[in-house]
C-alpha cells in the first residue's frame, strides 16, 4: 500500500512581502486534499483538488474573502513549475466552541470561518510526481511561537501527487481527509488531545510524525 507520509497537513510560515500587507490580518490555518477523478482521452490523470482557509470571525475587511484562488503545480525531482490553476470560492461556514473548561475565564471567542475552494487541474503520468502548493498573507497578531510579529507572516500550503515509478497505480490516489475540529483552548499546564485521525479512500496506510515548521518562498 502507498504509505501516505508525504502528505503535508496544516500550517507552514511564509514571509509576505511587504506590499501584500494592505490584506486583513486575519489568517488562522488551513490545509488540502485532493480526489482522483478518472482519465481523459489523452491518458492524462484529473484531481479535484479542495483548500480549506481558516479565518477568524471579524467582519470581513477589503481582500479578506478571495473569490478565487490560484493553486500551482511543481515537478518533484527538478521543483519546476507545471502550471497553475483557479480554485473558485464553493462555501463558507462557520466552527465556533460553545462549551469550555472550568480554568478558563474570561471565555474567549474562538470562532472561524472556513473557506472552501475546489478546482481541477489535469495532469500526465510522472515517475517523480507533484506538489501542488498554495500561499497567502496574512495571519492573525499575537501569534507569540512563530516570527514577531505574526501579522506579517502568511500560509504555504502544500500537499503530494505520487509519481508512477515505483507502481503505474500510485498516480490513481486520493488525499486523506481528516476529522479535526480545530476549537481547542488549552489551560496552563494540563494536558492536550487533539483529534488528527484521518480516513483514507483507497484504504492506504497513514503515517504520522512531527516535523518543524518550514519556511515559504
Amino acid at each position: 500500500m502507498l504509505s501516505k507520509h508525504f502528505y503535508r497537513f496544516l500550517l507552514l510560515c511564509v514571509m509576505i512581502l511587504s506590499g501584500l500587507l494592505v490584506q486583513a490580518r486575519h489568517i488562522k490555518g488551513g490545509w488540502m486534499f485532493y480526489t482522483h477523478q478518472g482519465v481523459d482521452g489523452s491518458g492524462n490523470h484529473i484531481y479535484r483538488v479542495t483548500v480549506r482557509v481558516y479565518r477568524d470571525c471579524e467582519p470581513p475587511q477589503l481582500n479578506q474573502n478571495d473569490n478565487s484562488i490560484n493553486i500551482t503545480v511543481f515537478r518533484n525531482g527538478t521543483n519546476t513549475s507545471a502550471g497553475n490553476f483557479a480554485a473558485p470560492l464553493v462555501s463558507s461556514n462557520t466552527l465556533s466552541k460553545s462549551s469550555y473548561d472550568p480554568c478558563i475565564n474570561p471565555q474567549p471567542q474562538v470562532c472561524y470561518v472556513i473557506l472552501e475552494y475546489q478546482g481541477t487541474v489535469t495532469l500526465p503520468a510522472s515517475t517523480q510526481g507533484y506538489t501542488l502548493a498554495f500561499q497567502r498573507c496574512c495571519r492573525i497578531d499575537g501569534i507569540v511561537n512563530i516570527q514577531s510579529p505574526s501579522n506579517i507572516l502568511g500560509n504555504t500550503y502544500t500537499l503530494s501527487i505520487p509519481g508512477n515509478a515505483a507502481n503505474p497505480q500510485h498516480v490513481i490516489n486520493n488525499s486523506p481527509v481528516f476529522s479535526m475540529r480545530d476549537t481547542l483552548l488549552v489551560c496552563y499546564n494540563s494536558p492536550i488531545e487533539l483529534d488528527y485521525s484521518a480516513t483514507d479512500p483507497d484504504g492506504d496506510s497513514l503515517v504520522y510524525s512531527f516535523t518543524p515548521a518550514i519556511n515559504g518562498g
